[in-house]
Formats: structure tokens, C-alpha cells, sequence
């Protein structure tokens, strides 16, 4: 064999392997799906033989990027009852304005109805009194809860750590011509100025009689409004040098509402083997759904080096009571999870939150099986390149409010809406020959 002939064979046979190898290589878009040339092998996997787990978990969700704050309690024995936290930084206030040229500090409101938005309902037509209390911890916008102040931090009382009202002010039927509801915070501004590390904020919530009974609720906008002339601010009235008195107003540094729902939460229940997988958000509370199931070569006969071509996750979906329109995410898990583990354990249910395997959007979509394509994350837990914990399905984004549809659950009473999992796969080809120098 001469050399260059040597050099033709490795060429063109490294070729064919490429070309047999692109065949089988995983595809994100299963739509057009053509089989590779090569033969495909297909497993199902239910439920009932290998070792499916499937639960779902209430939490409370931050509401950080939310285009509205509120504040109030709706509903009995049942209730749910939100409170708002506002933090302002007063460093802003020049420097020139001494404590003792201020005469006054305010919180001041813009309050409305918008319809469809905005205090556009029943539980917002009551009275109520809002009180204004300081916060003693820190909080974290985009990580506050009714639980947890930060990702790392609990509140020592669940629904935040607050002293005294230091003002508070009676609020009652909304209009549609922007009002403003205004707390005198002269004292605690003060404070905050003399002390500037003793500013955590402030939370905004009914009075205990009041927010006991579900008085009502009342929604103001957030700074992440488009609007800035509708968002909370902090007036301080000073006298200038010419002994005129002006005003420095603030908007908020940290802005966010923390949630309690009373009813179906609870840290001891478990719905690892109830009929139904629930998902969605709801001002400030979101449920989640978990999936796993075993795809190791003894359970499934598909080894590491299989090229996934579709896996293809089959979900029996049923829609909420109001049909709307509902995304939902799929995230790899990064911790196992037991089925039958309480509420206040999955909660803390760890995943990969920077990468979707899948960000879909139902609307008005029947009753029926659905599809959810998740081969890029199969080859994965296939190859070995993660560890296979399962998946998570939730909203992609939880401050926002959305209905709570359901897929069936492995449980399910009727066997034709259980979950299963098909794999479509191809193995690698075998050398066409061995090359030989």
C-alpha cells in the first residue's frame, strides 16, 4: 500500500464517520423531524415499571420585578394577605441639607383604579388602615418571600422583621382619577438621616385586626412601572439657603410585595401521590411541578454513547378554570427529591435556573396529551455530562400572575392520562474498517 493511497482510506473514512455521526447528533427542534439513516431504536418509559417519581410544591415567590405593590388580606378562613416593602436610599439627599433645616419627611402613594390592572376588583373595595412600620433586616427585591428576607437569609418572623407603626392612614374605595394616600415618616426620616445604617426600609401592611378578618387589598404601582409619576416616593421639605421651602423627592431604591396564601399552603403537606400535577403563579406564591425517572442503561438498555434523535416527554394537560394563556419552563435539577417529601423540604428544591431546556406558551389549548421535547436534556443524562436528579416545570417567571392548569400525575385514576417518556436513539456506527498504516 503506498502512502497517499494510506491518506485517501483515513480521509475517507473519517468522512463516512462524521457524515454517520451528524445523523444521529441530538436536535432541539423535533418539527420536520427526519429518522437518521442509521437504525432507530425507541424505548418507552412509564411510570408503572421504572421507577417514575412525580410531585408538585407550593412556594412563595419574589415579586422583585412586579409592576404593582400591594398591601391588604382578602378572604376567610382561607386568606391570602400581602405586604409591601420599600426601601429608599436617603445618601441621595444632598449634603448641604442638614436635619436641621428639614421640616418634614412623607411617604407618599399615587393610588387608582386602572381597569384590568389595578385595583379593578371586589377585594378592593372596602376600607382599610395602612400602617407604615420599619423594617429591622435587610431584604433583597428579587429574593424576598414571606419566608426569606435573601436567598440566604429567613425573616425571624415569617412576613418580615418590623417594629412599631409610625404612621398610618385609612384608604378606602379606589377611583379612577389618580389620589395620593400620604404617611407622615418625619420621625423615622430623621432617624434615618442622623443613622444611615439603621435603614432597612419600611413594610406597609393592614392593621393585625384588620388584616386578620381580610379586610381587603390595596394595589399601588411599582418603580418597574414605565410610568415613574405613579411609583411610591419619599418627600423631605427642607428650607434652602434663601429660606425657601423645597422638596427632595425619592423613589424607591428597593421595591417589592411579600405573599401569604392560607389555603392549600402548608410546610407538612405532601402531594406526592395525589392525581395531579399543578403549576403556574399567583401574586407572589407559584407551584411547581417534579419529574424524574431512571434512564440508566439497566432500567432503559441505552448505553452512554447512544445519540439521542427526539425525547419526547407525553403530559396529559388540563386547563385551569380560566383558560388563559400560561408559559412554562423546564429546568434540570441539581439535587434528588423524594416524592413523598413535606412542602417545607421541597421548597428549598435546588435546580439550574440559568439555562431552559424549554420555554413553551399554552393558550386555550384542550384537554389532552401534550408534548414537551426535552432531547438536548436526555443526551445529557444519557453522555454523562450531568448527573440525572430529574427536571423541574414552573412559570418562567413567578411575580407575574398566571392560572394554574395541571398535568396528570403518575397516580392518576385513569391510566389513559398517565405521563410517559419516549426516546428515540441511534448508536454509533462501526468502523467501515480499521485503518492501517
Amino acid at each position: 500500500m503506498t502512502k497517499g493511497s494510506s491518506i485517501s482510506r483515513r480521509l475517507f473514512w473519517a468522512a463516512g464517520i462524521l457524515v454517520a455521526l451528524s445523523c444521529g447528533a441530538p436536535t432541539s427542534d423535533p418539527v420536520g423531524f427526519q429518522p437518521p439513516d442509521r437504525p432507530v431504536k425507541k424505548v418507552t418509559l412509564y411510570p408503572a415499571d421504572v421507577g417514575w417519581r412525580d410531585t408538585f410544591y407550593d412556594i412563595f415567590a419574589p415579586t422583585g420585578r412586579h409592576y404593582r405593590l400591594a398591601v391588604g388580606s382578602y378572604g376567610a378562613p382561607d386568606r391570602f394577605r400581602s405586604r409591601t416593602l420599600l426601601h429608599f436610599d436617603v445618601g441621595d439627599v444632598p449634603k448641604e441639607v442638614s436635619i436641621s433645616k428639614i421640616r418634614g419627611v412623607f411617604l407618599s402613594l399615587p393610588y387608582l383604579r386602572v381597569s384590568g390592572s389595578l385595583n379593578d376588583d371586589i377585594y378592593a373595595e372596602g376600607d382599610v388602615t395602612i400602617e407604615v412600620r420599619p423594617l429591622r433586616r435587610d431584604f433583597d427585591e428579587d429574593r424576598a418571600t414571606w419566608w426569606r428576607a435573601s436567598r440566604k437569609e429567613n425573616w425571624s418572623v415569617e412576613g418580615g422583621d418590623y417594629g412599631p407603626a409610625v404612621a398610618d392612614a385609612v384608604i378606602g374605595r379606589p377611583s379612577y382619577q389618580r389620589q395620593y394616600v400620604n404617611f407622615d415618616v418625619t420621625a423615622l426620616g430623621l432617624e434615618w438621616l442622623a443613622n444611615p445604617y439603621r435603614n432597612y426600609g419600611v413594610v406597609l401592611k393592614l392593621k393585625d385586626e384588620e388584616e386578620s378578618a381580610g379586610a381587603g387589598i390595596k394595589e399601588f404601582y411599582s418603580t418597574n412601572q414605565y410610568s415613574k409619576v405613579n411609583a411610591p416616593r419619599l418627600e423631605i421639605a427642607y428650607v434652602d439657603d434663601e429660606g425657601e421651602k423645597v422638596y427632595r423627592v425619592l423613589l424607591p431604591e428597593k421595591d417589592c410585595f411579600i405573599t401569604e396564601y392560607g389555603g392549600e399552603f402548608g410546610g407538612g403537606e405532601v402531594h406526592g401521590y395525589d392525581e395531579f400535577l399543578d403549576f403556574g403563579s399567583f401574586n407572589g406564591y407559584a407551584r411547581r411541578v417534579l419529574l424524574y425517572f431512571n434512564l440508566s442503561p439497566a432500567a432503559t438498555g441505552i448505553p452512554a454513547t447512544a445519540s439521542v434523535a427526539r425525547a419526547r416527554l407525553r403530559l396529559f394537560y388540563l386547563p385551569a378554570a380560566r383558560d388563559e394563556r400560561v408559559r412554562i419552563a423546564v429546568y434540570r435539577l441539581t439535587a434528588a427529591f423524594e416524592e413523598g417529601a413535606k412542602q417545607d423540604v421541597l421548597e428549598l428544591q435546588k435546580f439550574h435556573d440559568n439555562y431552559a431546556y424549554i420555554d413553551r406558551e399554552f393558550m386555550k389549548e384542550p384537554p389532552g396529551y401534550v408534548d414537551l421535547y426535552v432531547n438536548s436534556l436526555v443526551q445529557e443524562w444519557i453522555s454523562g455530562k450531568h448527573p440525572n436528579y430529574g427536571l423541574v416545570i414552573k412559570a418562567p417567571d413567578e411575580s407575574t400572575a398566571q392560572a394554574f392548569p395541571r398535568f396528570a400525575a403518575k397516580d392518576n385514576g385513569d391510566p389513559a392520562r398517565r405521563p410517559f417518556l419516549e426516546i428515540e436513539y441511534t448508536l454509533p456506527p462501526e468502523p467501515w474498517y480499521a485503518p492501517t498504516e
